[in-house]
């Protein structure tokens, strides 16, 4: 059974995307899926508003 990816490499492949990589392209840099990195930046997407401090 395949390793899951460490929420390290999550981690990167989001701030990759964030500062203007694509998907495709920060899924190719790191060496995975490209559908795992549209998966995670999807979650990101759900949950970021949740992490923000309410005011």
């Amino acid at each position: 059974m395949p390793r899951a990816y460490s929420a390290d490499l999550r981690r990167r492949v989001i701030e990759e995307v964030e500062t203007g990589a694509s998907r495709r392209e920060a899924a190719e840099h790191f060496a995975i899926d490209p559908s795992s990195a549209v998966r995670w930046l999807h979650c990101w997407n759900e949950t970021e508003p949740l992490l923000q401090p309410h005011i």
